[in-house]
């Protein structure tokens, strides 16, 4: 009797769903506080409400330049270049198909491949070689036409069959959950705040303060008082920025921790092997989360494990799996019925 992983599946979206609604209800209210300080700063600050529009321009500026910058930012990591930006950034080699008969660990890994993507009903991947020590993969790209796995020669070298297979089991379960992309949107809605804040800080940067100043000592002008409901506006950006930045991060944290438990969950379902991811994992811890160069830490997240805070800790993944905290009771009810039926 098959797994049902399905329903495992749905609670994940429904969290996922949670973390994104609670997301948008976070940037509401952060536009609603935005023009609630900039009102209440030019209240202080004696300005005649002759000067204040009527409407939330100052929120709906808020909201405006969140969704272009985070629009801009997701479509320029979800190009058909984004795959090779990766590679290109962990150096690894290509795996040429045709190429691989005398070297018998890349074939084993080639054959590994496609048994994991016709588990998952995907197409088979590209596959890369990273020249680390470090057993780790990640997978890149956001359509079939230039997604690739990449795979270090310390896991091909150090894993056994079973653990290989959890590991790129593991990696086609981000494919078939749509987690890159769900990666990606999260990370440009979190990252246009930092934007935000910067524009924010150039409007502060240009503003005039000594002519300011001087027509403060005199008598303050219209073209002053401007001025000033400029410098409320910049620093109530910068402050909503900085609030959404932080709830922000913890959101896309809590939604990145979930989607590697269900990753985990689905590659038991895909493999039927507990004891395989359990090696895995196992073999990790032993030997240490090694940092990978500087220039693929901006890609920590999407690696198997990593020590950058992305991921749950390897012994939390490992008591998950152990424990089948993760796993539908329809699983353990299946696998018991089983047992009962062999006996």
């Amino acid at each position: 009797m098959a797994f049902d992983f399905w329903e495992q599946q749905r609670q994940a979206r429904w969290h996922t769903v949670r973390y994104v609604v609670s997301f948008f209800i976070l940037l509401c209210l952060a536009a609603i506080l935005v023009e609630v300080g900039f009102r209440t700063g030019a209240n202080l600050a004696h300005i005649n409400d002759r000067l204040l529009s009527p409407y939330p321009t100052v929120g709906a500026t808020f909201m405006g330049l969140w969704v272009l910058i985070a629009s801009g930012y997701y479509f320029s990591y979800t190009s058909d270049q984004s795959a090779k930006k990766v590679v290109e950034a962990f150096e690894a080699r290509l795996i040429e198909r045709t190429q691989v008969k005398a070297d018998l660990k890349e074939q084993q890994l080639l054959n590994v491949v496609e048994e994991m993507a016709i588990a998952g009903a995907i197409a088979v991947p590209d596959v890369y070689l990273i020249p680390s020590e470090e057993i780790n993969s990640l997978t890149a790209g956001m359509s079939q036409k230039n997604r690739a796995v990449l795979i270090t020669e310390g896991a091909l070298q150090y894993l056994s069959r079973d653990e290989l297979q959890a590991m790129l089991a593991y990696e086609m379960s981000h494919v078939v959950n749509n987690d890159l992309q769900l990666g990606m949107r999260f990370a440009a809605m979190v990252m246009s705040f930092f934007f935000i804040m910067d524009t924010g800080l150039n409007l502060l940067r240009l503003m005039p303060y000594e002519s300011f100043l001087k027509g403060k000592r005199k008598k303050s002008s219209g073209n002053n008082k401007m001025q000033l409901l400029v410098l409320i506006a910049a620093v109530a950006i910068i402050a909503g920025g900085i609030f959404m930045w932080i709830f922000g991060k913890i959101l896309q944290h809590c939604v990145a921790q979930k989607r590697v438990y269900l990753a985990d969950a689905c590659s038991v379902q895909f493999t039927r092997n507990t004891d395989g991811l359990c090696g895995l994992l196992a073999k990790i811890d032993v030997q240490g989360r090694t940092r990978l160069p500087y220039s693929t830490q901006g890609f920590s997240h999407l690696c198997l494990s990593s020590a950058h805070g992305t991921h749950p800790s390897l012994a939390a993944r490992l008591a998950a799996v152990e424990e089948q905290t993760h796993i539908p009771q329809s699983w353990l009810q299946s696998n018991n019925t089983e047992k009962t039926v062999a006996l």
